[in-house]
């Protein structure tokens, strides 16, 4: 046995259920109507579902480096923003052999 103290580990809380209200209120204004609809017409064995999907949109509407990304991606479709320049699967293979190894 040890005299050193114990020191518990940070417990993380989990976060609560999301519920109809909680991702009503977690969506932009804009949003809210589309949401409303899809929950009232969806079915009650799918609700679940939609309160999932809606909810994971809610989070991620709410994190500013998914919007930045969105932003990204829409100006580099429309032109307005050069494209990232994308290796070929060789040049991945190249970097790392051990993937042909794994692929091959």
């Amino acid at each position: 046995m040890s005299a050193q103290p114990h020191e518990s580990e940070p417990v993380a809380h989990p976060r609560p259920e999301p519920t109809i209200r909680s991702v009503r209120a977690a969506l932009p204004v804009e949003q809210r109507p589309a949401f409303n609809e899809e929950i009232e017409r969806t079915p009650l064995h799918e609700i679940t579902r939609a309160l999932a999907d809606w909810d994971l949109r809610a989070r991620a509407l709410a994190a500013p480096e998914f919007l930045q990304t969105a932003r990204r991606i829409v100006e580099e479709r429309a032109g307005l923003r050069p494209r990232p320049r994308m290796m070929s699967d060789e040049q991945l293979l190249s970097l790392a052999p051990e993937l042909r190894h794994n692929l091959g």
